[in-house]
């Protein structure tokens, strides 16, 4: 039975052509996945002085500070008016912030 069937012949025309086709799917595949990617920039350790910002309330009234130890007792933290040192008042984000300056400085 097979020697009175013919395979069928694969000319030089669909040889080449198949060849073609190939590398531009290829082609194309490649063009995609290059649209895809997104560009990576290395990451820089940039060091900032910590933010030791806090706000001072006295009577009601905002005034800039600075966080910082309590200068009685060493285990507070308090939120020294910028204007005049001498006032201060306890905040709770002063531990926060006055922790991460003493890990920043190791």
């Amino acid at each position: 039975m097979t020697l009175l069937t013919s395979q069928p012949q694969v000319t030089r025309i669909r040889r080449y052509l198949s060849g073609v086709t190939a590398i531009v799917l290829l082609s194309i595949c490649a063009v995609v996945t290059g649209k895809l990617t997104q560009p990576v920039s290395a990451q820089t350790s940039v060091v900032s002085a910590p933010d030791l910002v806090c706000t001072y309330y006295g009577k009601g009234i905002a005034h800039p500070g600075t966080c910082d130890f309590d200068k009685q007792d060493k285990k507070k933290y308090r939120c020294y008016k910028d204007e005049d040192p001498t006032q201060s008042n306890e905040q709770s984000a002063c531990e926060w912030k006055v922790q991460r300056a003493l890990a920043a400085k190791k």
